[in-house]
């Protein structure tokens, strides 16, 4: 294992979001973590190899509501891809006017191959849809208004 990659992995890890980076090959293993509050974004900054592995480990919390004039703010719970469906054929899982209960799904969020569905965290009424199916959203950005 070449030192300078170690020393460079400590770096990136120290000034990144990640909690636990692990690397195992034959000849070594190595495991980082650090215990903070998760952040539901996080990119390993050391792209992973055939001999190498990084893993990332993401709790995600319910979506962050802010009340605005029109109701109720859902913003995104991590970076990712927005879907309004779960298969391009199935239906949308909400429109303009759909009435939601607490833990409905409301979309899917894909982040680093991993499909992450976002629930409603109150009842309500879908009155905007602030992004289109497929686009790339931010963490904290908003999706819905629910009213």
């Amino acid at each position: 294992m070449d030192i300078k990659l170690v020393k460079e992995l400590m770096n990136e890890f120290k000034d990144s979001d990640l909690t636990k980076v692990k690397l195992k090959n034959d000849e070594f293993e190595i495991e980082i973590e650090r215990t903070a509050q998760v952040v539901p974004m996080a990119t390993p900054s050391v792209a992973p190899t055939t001999q190498q592995v990084a893993t990332t480990q993401i709790n995600i919390e319910t979506p962050a509501e802010v009340k605005s004039e029109d109701g109720y703010e859902v913003k995104a719970p991590m970076v990712g891809t927005f879907y309004s469906s779960s298969a391009p054929d199935k239906p949308e899982f909400v429109t303009v006017g759909s009435k939601v209960k607490k833990g409905d799904t409301i979309c899917i969020i894909e982040a680093m191959k991993l499909m992450n569905e976002v629930e409603a965290d109150r009842d309500g009424e879908i009155v905007e849809i602030l992004v289109e199916n497929e686009e790339m959203v931010e963490f904290d950005q908003p999706l819905f208004i629910i009213r």
